[in-house]
């Protein structure tokens, strides 16, 4: 019989995603309603004079006809005196051209989705409006994250969700050879470099002996711009793909904790074997993890959603990546960051970024109704108690087994870290890079020494930069 999945890692590693700079706060600091009675007040503050809003996306997320979402949507546009609410999706590869031709042409939108790896390019060629406001009261902007949409010091978009890195793990596998459950390890603070190392060693004891049945450590990928995959033990060292230097942003690869990091992912894999040349490609790591015979595989928190869609017939978790010596805290890449901008022509981005709350509010909202269908207060509260809304709702909480677990995690993660970064044109060199030292092809000294002025003139080009 099939085990149930207890993939609680997603919610520590979302909530791991906790970053570095708050926003900045000034005159123009948001009052957002914290609780559910005045959810659907009129807002005075911020009035569209009956305009048309638009939201500008690469996926369309219009509510259903005679949905309780277009219901609310439409108690949404009251609030704030627009005529309609209109979400228009243009195609990924078209997008950032659309968002050009309107702002040229005055039909800009109100808001429009960005992902963070485009924000420079617009941000470096002033066609974003400034965001002078304080979202410590939002439901939904990570304000944490601010760093991911500023530039030159300015705050120009807000970060609404991020996709955290981890290491996916096939529990019964680890609990065949004796070792206990990762999760549990780090809640205890005991989750590290070598207790990794010696899981991974470990599963593969029989491998001499019994060749049929040849059990791996670890399934990895090399891509950065998917998924982080090997670089995640650089971030796990206490460093980071990037710093500055008299002014200016350089890439972090020489640090001797990168380099740390990068000799320790080398060993790993060509010295202890934990894994082959083949593992080294997302594919075959993922069709040899949900086959049972791979110990962990580097991930994205979606990565669960994946693995439970091949029904496995072994229970598994997602955990953080193991702490470096030379870390404090354990500290999760990421990968991926979307936000919302507010290009020039944009009539009153504070009340815009206002009017996009609430829409992604009223996605959940018919979760949070009583008998009557109005707002139930307790459910509000209870849904919100924990944080913003990517943190909360029932994507996340279905794939925790109580909430007492959910507690625990929240205690631990509350003197987390998180790093954020985009990969500031240096994606190709890096992916390159990562794949020579993981297949053993190249030292990690030659492999950073060789590319070191590549991967700095791609981000002096990205950044405009002398």
């Amino acid at each position: 019989m099939k085990k149930t999945v207890r993939a609680v890692g997603l919610v520590l590693l979302l909530l791991l995603a906790l970053g570095m700079t708050a926003c900045k706060g000034g005159a123009n600091d948001i009052k957002t309603p914290t609780n559910a009675g005045n959810f659907f007040e009129k807002d005075p503050e911020h009035d569209f004079g009956g305009k048309e809003f638009v939201i500008l996306s690469w996926w369309d997320s219009t509510p259903a006809k005679g949905s309780p979402q277009e219901a609310f949507l439409a108690k949404i546009a009251q609030k704030y005196n627009i005529s309609k609410i209109t979400w228009v999706s243009v195609p990924a590869d078209t997008y950032m051209n659309r968002i050009t031709t309107d702002m040229a042409s005055g039909n800009i939108a109100d808001v429009c989705w960005l992902k963070g790896e485009d924000f420079i390019s617009m941000a470096s060629k002033n066609m974003l409006q400034e965001i002078n406001a304080d979202f410590k009261e939002s439901k939904v902007y990570i304000e944490n994250f601010s760093n991911s949409f500023t530039y030159n010091g300015k705050q120009y978009g807000l970060v609404s969700d991020t996709y955290p890195e981890g290491l996916i793990y096939n529990k019964d596998l680890l609990s065949d050879f004796g070792f206990e459950d990762p999760m549990k390890l780090f809640l205890e603070g005991k989750w590290t470099w070598d207790a990794f190392r010696e899981m991974c060693i470990g599963v593969m004891a029989n491998n001499a002996t019994d060749t049929e049945n040849a059990k791996y450590g670890l399934g990895a990928n090399t891509n950065c711009s998917t998924i982080g995959g090997l670089l995640n033990f650089i971030y796990s060292n206490g460093s980071s793909l990037f710093g500055e230097k008299n002014g200016k942003v350089t890439h972090s690869f020489e640090d001797a904790n990168s380099m740390e990091a990068l000799q320790f992912v080398h060993n790993l894999i060509n010295v202890d074997k934990a894994s082959t040349e083949e593992l080294i490609n997302e594919n075959l790591s993922w069709g040899m993890f949900h086959g049972g015979v791979v110990a962990f595989v580097t991930s994205s928190g979606y990565g669960v959603e994946y693995t439970k869609n091949f029904n496995v017939d072994f229970d598994f978790g997602l955990v953080p990546y193991p702490k470096g010596p030379k870390a404090s805290d354990n500290t999760t890449y990421i990968s991926g960051i979307n936000g919302v901008v507010f290009p020039v022509g944009t009539k009153d981005p504070i009340g815009a970024s206002k009017v996009f709350e609430d829409f992604l509010i009223v996605e959940i909202l018919p979760k949070l109704l009583d008998s009557d269908g109005d707002i139930d207060v307790k459910l509000w509260d209870e849904y919100f108690k924990r944080g913003k809304i990517y943190f909360s709702d029932d994507r996340l909480m279905r794939m925790c087994t109580d909430d007492n677990q959910i507690s625990d995690l929240i205690k631990v993660i509350e003197v987390q870290k998180g790093s954020a970064a985009t990969g500031y044109g240096m994606n190709p060199i890096i992916n390159e890079m990562m794949l020579k030292i993981g297949q053993g092809k190249e030292t990690p000294a030659s492999a950073v020494a060789s590319r070191k002025q590549q991967l700095q003139g791609a981000i002096d080009t990205i950044l405009n930069q002398k």
